[in-house]
């Protein structure tokens, strides 16, 4: 199958898809990371130079979208890269922490969570 034609089929299911009620949903949010001309801290302090030029993410929303209400409290982030790392710096507001889970591996996302996931292509 050629490059057009796979894009003919998909764009034909797409439609197919939207006309039958089936609920759209929303494309991930795309952000620009800066580089930092040198390593910074892991103390959870956002004082250095690099940290200051990073732009702040939108506030987070549930991975549904508008089918799930909007978060109580606010999480965010910031990212910066350089030679050797990816940094990502997360404020996230609950003034309720707590955790049930006691095994190594388990299941993660069943609560409350955050977590980031990195396509390297």
């Amino acid at each position: 199958m050629t490059n057009i034609s796979h894009f003919l089929s998909l764009l034909i299911l797409a439609l197919a898809i939207s006309h039958t009620g089936i609920a759209q949903t929303p494309a991930p949010e795309q952000y620009s990371c800066r580089s930092t001309a040198s390593p910074l801290v892991i103390d959870g302090i956002l004082d250095e130079a690099g940290w200051a030029k990073a732009e702040w993410t939108n506030e987070f929303v549930d991975i549904e979208g508008d089918k799930k209400p909007k978060p109580t409290y606010r999480t965010r982030v910031k990212m910066l890269w350089d030679e050797q790392y990816f940094y990502i710096a997360a404020e996230m507001e609950e003034p309720h922490l707590w955790a049930t889970y006691d095994q190594r591996d388990m299941v993660i996302f069943h609560e409350n969570d955050f977590e980031v996931f990195i396509d390297p292509d």
